[in-house]
This record gives C-alpha cells, sequence and structure tokens, in this order.
C-alpha cells in the first residue's frame, strides 16, 4: 500500500482549479464508497473515509481551501530548493585526495623551476622563462580548481595533457638529474604523483559524481 503523504486534492481525485461544488459533489461520493459501515473491517477504507472527511472539512470551505492552498504553495517551493540542494553532491575523497595531491605536484614544479632557473635563464631568458612559467602555473590552478568543482571537462583535459606531455617529458626528466638529482627525484615524484591523482579521479565512485550519476553501491 502507498503509504506516501498525499495532499487533500490527490485524495478526493481533483486538480487544485476544481471549483467548490465540484469539491463537494467529490468529497460526498467519495464519503458515501468508503463509509465504515460498507467497508467493516476494512482498515484502508477506513483511513481513506478519514482523509475525504478532512479533504471536505478543508476544501469546502472557502477561506480554509484559501489558507490550504497557500500551504502548499509554501511546500512546493521548499521541494524545489531542496532538490536544487540535493543535486550539490559532496566530493568523494578519492576526488579530495586527488585534488590535494595534483596541488602537491603543483608546489614540486615551483620548486623544480626554482632549483632549475639559472640554467633554463641561460637557455632561454629571464623574460621568457617567467612568462612561460606563470602562464603554466595559472593554467594549471585554473584547470585543478575546476577538477575540484567537478568539472568532468576539466579532468578530462588533464588526463589528455598528462598522456601527450609523458613521453615529450622523458628528457627532461634526464636531464634534470643531470643537473639536480634533488631536482630530478622531484621530477619523478611529481609525474608519480600525477598518476596516482588520475587513478583516483577515474575511479567509479569519482566518475559518477563527475557526471552527476548516483555513485553504484
Amino acid at each position: 500500500m502507498n503509504t506516501e503523504p498525499q495532499n487533500l486534492y490527490e485524495v478526493i481525485g481533483l486538480s487544485r482549479d476544481a471549483s467548490q461544488d465540484i469539491i463537494e459533489k467529490q468529497c460526498v461520493r467519495l464519503g458515501e464508497q468508503y463509509r465504515p459501515d460498507k467497508n467493516s473491517g476494512d482498515l484502508r477504507a477506513a483511513l481513506m473515509f478519514a482523509q475525504i472527511e478532512k479533504a471536505y472539512q478543508t476544501l469546502a470551505d472557502p477561506v480554509k481551501r484559501a489558507a490550504y492552498d497557500a500551504e502548499l504553495l509554501r511546500e512546493g517551493q521548499q521541494t524545489i530548493v531542496a532538490k536544487d540542494t540535493s543535486g550539490q553532491r559532496e566530493r568523494p575523497k578519492k576526488v579530495r585526495t586527488a585534488v590535494t595531491i595534483l596541488y602537491i605536484t603543483l608546489g614540486i614544479g615551483i620548486a623544480r623551476a626554482v632549483i632549475e632557473a639559472a640554467t633554463n635563464a641561460e637557455l632561454a631568458g629571464v623574460g621568457f622563462l617567467m612568462f612561460v612559467t606563470l602562464t603554466v602555473f595559472a593554467f594549471m590552478v585554473f584547470l585543478f580548481i575546476m577538477i575540484g568543482r567537478g568539472r568532468n571537462w576539466a579532468r578530462i583535459t588533464f588526463l589528455v595533457l598528462f598522456l601527450l606531455g609523458l613521453l615529450p617529458s622523458i628528457f627532461p626528466l634526464i636531464r634534470s638529474f643531470a643537473l639536480s638529482p634533488v631536482s630530478g627525484v622531484l621530477g619523478s615524484a611529481q609525474v608519480l604523483l600525477q598518476i596516482v591523482a588520475l587513478v583516483l579521479l577515474f575511479r567509479q565512485e569519482s566518475s559518477a559524481w563527475f557526471k552527476g550519476k548516483p555513485a553504484a553501491t
């Protein structure tokens, strides 16, 4: 049996724009149908009769009906707000961890840039080096923020950029070990952490969150 609460219009099977006369006639007809003396021992009929009686007392009176309609309107607005709020689902733990790792890799990148600044400045010039570093930093921060906000395109973009840059980054990483073992170790850690972050971002629970779907249980 359906136990979900119904409004009084649903109880008597009429719309909210039904006239007073139609409401009264419908309540009388249903009341006759579900009268306790005609449905002895039928609990469902007894409950239905009580609801019909309440509907008649409320909706057949124009003043009470107006107050009830106002109450339904308020409840409807609250339901809409609740649905909007429920759509903002909490980030899964894996996504939160992945975003934290990504910011750590960003910090590692800055540390490597500082360590190798002198050598890179000789090759490309200080002005150009600063421009490239700041541009990449700003873009990655923006991308990580969007990932943290659940933008699926940002997650895909980071994956594509990582895959495209993985092979070309091997030679610079070897060069980093030659220039500074510390920078080389940091670079290796950066790559490994990015892989871990990607794995977390593309787990089933994370993917469901990015796509706005309930996670499988």
